[in-house]
């Protein structure tokens, strides 16, 4: 059939505008901890009231500040999930399908699937729940705390010094704190900028002007989502008994507390986490779904014998480059905290009593690249 050729002109722009929004944010945030520093501080020195008072009103006008992002963050996304189900006022979410361009490829990321008959005991419906795998999930931000910074400086300074021991000592502790992965960005991020001064005789490094973050505002985040998900039920012989789209999935799905919250903080796994605990939540958010009697041609959900199930789900409201772009960010980060590779063929999956798996967290604790092979990758984007 041919291609459909959707406008999504709209939802790139406010695709921008929201990283225009977050990026905002940031700084706010960076303001709040700050000021949130120095109240903590005078109040260990035994300051005044008077002094402690306006430090604690300016702490509550940067959360304010920082609420109000937060709340016009919320609505951004609410916007773009509303540009996205409009498409499917025109169209159905199958034909959608048929928006892609065949001529590019396609990325097949893993999910975990859990699935449950509902109620117990006489059920009327299958549920279904779907997490984001450890591939979609960053940990990594393009931001240094104050505490990465001094270490990478400390790591730089070592070597300008000529103190190899040293800086390898140092290099060993970020990756012991951070992970191997961080600690090699760590040490990338704060590359000086005069890098080919160094091994010069009386040349100290000339560090970058590097903006820090709290740790409290970093962000664990599931990416790289689908549109929505599909699952697509087999009886015997192949048939197919169900058909059941999902609703809409954002573009981001939280999945850490909020630390930075001082005003009525809300559970830690409530509001826009609630999906990972609830699954009425997880419906909403379009990861989970519900597979009723009146979804099933001619199969009786109760009694009758599942043979397959098949859940997928693709992304088209953004064009190929857009999707290119964002796998390659995704992988870096994926390269930047916990680590990227290949696993060799043949590699052990598991702990046996004859052969250790493939796998150990030891590795995140080794050492990163040395220095000259850092510096070679790109500083941050």
């Amino acid at each position: 059939m041919p291609r459909i050729d959707l406008n999504l002109s709209a939802l790139a722009r406010e695709r921008l505008s929201l990283q225009s929004l977050e990026a905002e944010q940031r700084g706010v945030e960076l303001d709040l901890t700050a000021k949130q520093a120095a109240l903590d501080a005078a109040q260990r020195a035994g300051e005044s009231p008077n002094v402690t008072g306006v430090l604690r009103e300016a702490v509550a006008q940067a959360a304010l500040a920082r609420q109000h992002l937060t709340d016009r963050r919320r609505g951004m996304s609410a916007d773009i999930d509303g540009l996205a189900n409009g498409l499917l006022r025109e169209l159905d979410p199958a034909q959608l399908v048929e928006s892609m361009d065949g001529g590019q490829p396609i990325a097949l990321l893993p999910m975990r699937l859990e699935t449950r008959y509902f109620p117990p005991g006489q059920p009327d419906s299958l549920r279904v729940r779907v997490y984001p795998d450890d591939l979609n999930t960053i940990e990594h931000t393009n931001a240094l705390t104050s505490d990465e910074l001094q270490r990478g400086m400390d790591h730089w300074q070592a070597r300008f010094r000529g103190d190899e021991d040293d800086a390898a000592r140092l290099s060993r502790d970020l990756a012991l704190v951070f992970g191997r992965g961080r600690a090699a960005w760590v040490i990338r991020a704060t590359t000086p900028d005069n890098f080919d001064g160094l091994g010069q005789e009386g040349a100290v490094p000339r560090f970058p002007d590097v903006q820090t973050i709290s740790a409290k505002a970093k962000e664990t985040r599931a990416v790289l989502l689908p549109d929505r998900w599909c699952a697509i039920g087999y009886a015997a012989g192949r048939r197919e008994v169900f058909r059941v789209w999902g609703k809409r999935i954002p573009d981001e799905l939280l999945l850490s507390p909020d630390w930075l919250n001082a005003g009525t903080p809300e559970p830690l796994l409530g509001g826009e986490r609630a999906w990972l605990v609830d699954f009425d939540a997880a419906v909403e958010k379009g990861m989970a779904l519900t597979i009723s009697q009146h979804h099933a041609r001619a199969f009786d959900l109760a009694t009758g014998t599942l043979e397959r199930l098949v859940v997928v789900g693709l992304e088209w409201t953004k064009d190929p480059a857009t999707s290119a772009q964002e796998l390659a960010d995704l992988l870096a980060a994926q390269r930047d905290s916990h680590g990227l590779g290949f696993v060799p063929l043949g590699t052990p999956t598991n702990n046996t009593e004859t052969t250790p798996a493939g796998y150990s967290p030891s590795q995140e604790r080794t050492a990163p690249a040395t220095v000259a092979e850092n510096a070679l990758l790109p500083k941050q984007k």
